[in-house]
């Protein structure tokens, strides 16, 4: 389940670095002095994320302790720096951010998926419940697996997540529609957001088992779908 964990996270991580990059920035700036030593909050914010995804862990703490002196609410920058320090493995400062995130804006899935991984790995496994769920009623079934495994105390193995992928894959791959009859009543948009997710888990499978040529083909046909 380490394992699992860790290539979620990473995804997880991913996906909101690609939020909080087309995510505009809090409130006004006024402390120009601030503004002057370390340049604007959107330039800070995007040499923290350019950190995390170089993996500059230390780096990208560095910059968002920056942006939270001038701005302490800034949402974009307590959920770098929580995402950083749960890197770190300063999973407790990780969830005061988060916590201290959703107190700003609670309508993000992603931050209460994140939160919940990081409770997982602390022992919390309550806290952790609880914000998965929530991540999941808000459509972000990415994390089911989590949930799923906390409830019956018993995780999946490696070849069981690869496996997953591989049918999911397979059964879009021969008939495109089905999927979406699967998932029937929905429209174009949570079609779009259910095959997201399915591409999210074959990442994980390939990140699990790299050599597999039939996971990156069917990952590569989930991604031309959705361009």
């Amino acid at each position: 389940m380490t394992t699992i964990l860790i290539i979620t996270v990473a995804i997880a991580t991913l996906i909101l670095i690609g939020k909080l990059a087309n995510r505009k920035s809090g409130k006004s700036i006024s402390n120009s002095s601030a503004i002057e030593k370390y340049g604007s909050i959107d330039n800070l914010l995007k040499r923290a994320n350019e950190k995390q995804l170089l993996k500059d862990y230390k780096s990208a703490v560095a910059i968002a302790d920056k942006i939270l002196i001038i701005e302490p609410d800034n949402y974009k920058a307590l959920t770098c720096r929580a995402s950083s320090l749960e890197a770190l493995n300063f999973n407790l400062e990780a969830i005061d951010d988060y916590e201290k995130a959703l107190q700003i804006d609670n309508s993000d899935a992603n931050i209460y998926g994140l939160l919940g991984l990081t409770y997982i790995k602390i022992g919390d496994n309550e806290s952790a419940q609880k914000n998965l769920k929530i991540s999941i009623q808000k459509g972000l079934k990415f994390y089911e697996i989590f949930y799923d495994m906390l409830l019956s105390d018993s995780g999946r193995t490696k070849q069981a997540i690869v496996n997953s992928a591989k049918v999911r894959g397979n059964l879009q791959k021969r008939n495109p529609n089905d999927f979406i009859d699967d998932l029937s009543p929905v429209d174009k948009n949570e079609f779009k957001e259910a095959l997201k997710n399915q591409i999210h888990q074959l990442e994980g499978a390939i990140s699990l088992d790299p050599d597999n040529t039939e996971l990156k083909e069917l990952y590569e046909f989930a991604k031309r779908q959705l361009d």
